[in-house]
């Protein structure tokens, strides 16, 4: 077997090549990468799952028992959000300090810290140091490490492994909206923050029992490598040069202006879902099934958006995301239609979501060197963080000017959402190759 695929090695492609490799290693137990990844998306379920993307569920509860505004509402989310952008800031030398394990580690814990504050919580200033403290925690366990590990582990797949382990930020809205209403409606919200925060607690450790810094850290490569220098050595040729991507500065400028404006939809247009059904008239037991739905589908499209992205490229697949994103937001604005109307958007809402999420991470891959992606990637997410803070408090302040009403916010998130998609198009187009190797 081995001769002739030696013999046929200077005939095939490199594609064919993997197809023939990849069977050789079927029968193979499962790369360790695999476990990584899974360890990942159980650190990000924390972090950003249920210690944000929840919290909605939280907000009609906590502004009907505590007498808050819509702006105070929308205040906790863009404390949480400030503090987020100096976690990112301070991320790289936190991780310069700390093993990725234990630096992923003590951000879990300390998002769970937020929640035993807000469990404890019983004025407007204590909610905002809890939020503080969630938001700190995220942005020290979000997307930058979990990045910078899987970086590291997967060789070949890697947009694949970043989506799955996105995903799982949606997989804490199947379901858990609605026992976080049930718990609500019979415990009270104090200690329905006081369970969530045991559960991250468990849950995290489980994560850092899995995860490991690096393959040498397991005496193994990286997913992929071996497939890699198989190739190689079969085809008896070096590694070719390959053409490495850059984008002008002004377009990295737009790409930070167009993430800031994404926010509007995929922050706090994801995060104010719950306080438009309940103004628009919907039952929370309707809100919960709609936030369900929408996290249902954001975790789909986030597995789903990476498959295609190997399958069809990635700039065709943020085409389509983004094309659903615009139909999905500026629906939003009439679902007094019908409560199924409602969860039918929502879920095709949630499913758009990823094209920010994901791509913010992703599309530094077809930007940029592959000696700058990291650190792209992390100016990203604090660009994310920024535009998170400004667009925090816009619902909240529009809802009190519109008579209460977040329709016009969603309409707002609509226009913004139709500009990310123009700079996106501007920026694949203004891509340049040079001559390069993507392994250097």
């Amino acid at each position: 077997m081995w001769l002739l695929l030696a013999y046929k090695g200077n005939e095939m492609t490199k594609d064919q090549y993997e197809k023939q490799y990849t069977k050789s290693l079927f029968k193979k137990r499962m790369h360790y990468a695999w476990a990584v990844c899974f360890s990942c998306a159980l650190m990000f379920f924390c972090t950003c799952g249920l210690s944000c993307n929840v919290f909605g569920v939280y907000s009609p509860f906590i502004k009907a028992d505590r007498g808050f505004t819509n702006a105070q509402i929308s205040l906790i989310s863009t404390f949480r959000s400030a503090s987020q952008m100096i976690a990112i800031t301070l991320a790289g030398k936190y991780y310069r300090r700390l093993k990725l394990r234990s630096g992923m580690l003590i951000a879990g814990l300390t998002c769970a810290a937020g929640y035993v504050v807000y469990g404890l919580s019983r004025s407007f200033p204590v909610y905002l140091c809890g939020s503080m403290v969630v938001g700190f925690g995220y942005g020290l366990g979000g997307m930058v490490p979990i990045a910078m590990v899987l970086e590291r582990w997967f060789y070949k797949d890697r947009t694949l492994a970043v989506s799955m382990a996105s995903a799982a930020s949606g997989l804490a809205t199947i379901g858990v909206p609605s026992l976080i209403t049930a718990l609500i409606q019979k415990f009270g919200a104090s200690y329905a923050f006081l369970v969530e925060a045991g559960i991250m607690v468990v849950l995290v450790f489980l994560a850092f029992l899995i995860v490991r810094d690096n393959p040498s850290d397991k005496s193994i490569h990286a997913f992929g490598y071996e497939e890699q220098k198989a190739y190689e050595r079969m085809t008896a040729a070096a590694p070719q040069p390959e053409k490495v991507p850059t984008i002008p500065k002004t377009g990295v400028l737009l790409v930070y202006l167009m993430i800031g404006l994404g926010c509007a939809f995929n922050s706090a247009g994801y995060g104010n879902l719950s306080m438009l059904g309940n103004t628009e008239g919907f039952s929370p037991e309707q809100v919960a099934i709609a936030i369900s739905a929408e996290g249902t589908m954001l975790m789909a499209g986030k597995l789903i958006f990476g498959v295609m992205s190997e399958k069809i490229t990635l700039y065709k697949t943020s085409l389509i995301y983004g094309t659903l994103g615009i139909l999905s937001t500026a629906s939003l604005c009439f679902i007094r239609i019908s409560p199924v109307f409602f969860v039918a958007v929502s879920a095709v809402f949630g499913f758009s979501l990823t094209l920010l999420s994901v791509g913010a991470v992703a599309w530094t891959a077809d930007w940029f060197p592959p000696k700058d992606c990291t650190e792209m990637a992390r100016r990203f997410q604090l660009a994310y963080s920024i535009g998170s803070l400004i667009n925090s408090v816009i619902p909240g302040i529009m809802a009190d000017r519109f008579g209460g009403s977040y329709v016009p916010f969603y309409a707002y998130a609509a226009v913004c959402h139709v500009i990310v998609m123009i700079i996106l198009i501007f920026t694949y187009r203004s891509v340049r190759f040079t001559e390069g190797s993507k392994n250097a």
